[in-house]
């Protein structure tokens, strides 16, 4: 676990180029309902979002716009993550990028397991973004990155 920390820490600093969010917009999450960029949607996981549109008197009018199938019979546990119009989406199966908009699979990434891991594919937590990557962790403990344009894994 240590070792989880430690890397997670480095990754945090590791500049790379490109466009990507700034720390800024991280720090600041939450503020910004078009991107969602930490769990919780913000360091003080409140878990709720501060639109004023939705209002106990309408909030059972709301409509699902589309729907994107998370190809995990296991059911999902992690919360998405929002980036310039893209729905990061993980899960312990397969990594997404969903455009928000249309509902659209941007690309997909299966996620491979060590051999012999026999544990239900269930994830926790969210997919973290930074510098043009996206970065989860595996159920076995393997922390991913990858490209967020196209989905392809740059290390494991």
């Amino acid at each position: 676990m240590k070792k989880m920390w430690v890397l997670t820490m480095l990754l945090a600093i590791w500049p790379v180029t490109g466009r990507a969010q700034t720390t800024e917009e991280l720090v600041s999450d939450g503020r910004n309902t078009d991107n969602v960029t930490t769990q919780s949607m913000g360091y003080h996981r409140r878990s709720n979002s501060p639109l004023k549109q939705i209002t106990t008197s309408n909030v059972k009018r709301l409509v699902p716009v589309w729907a994107a199938s998370m190809m995990n019979d296991m059911g999902e546990l992690a919360a998405p993550t929002v980036y310039n119009g893209v729905i990061y989406a993980i899960n312990g199966k397969w990594t997404f990028a969903i455009d928000v908009e249309t509902g659209r699979q941007i690309w997909r990434t299966p996620v491979e397991l060590e051999p012999g891991i026999t544990r239900t594919a269930i994830t926790r937590g969210a997919a973290t973004i930074y510098n043009g990557k996206v970065f989860r962790v595996t159920i076995d403990n393997h922390v991913l990155a990858l490209d967020m344009k196209t989905g392809k894994p740059i290390w494991n």
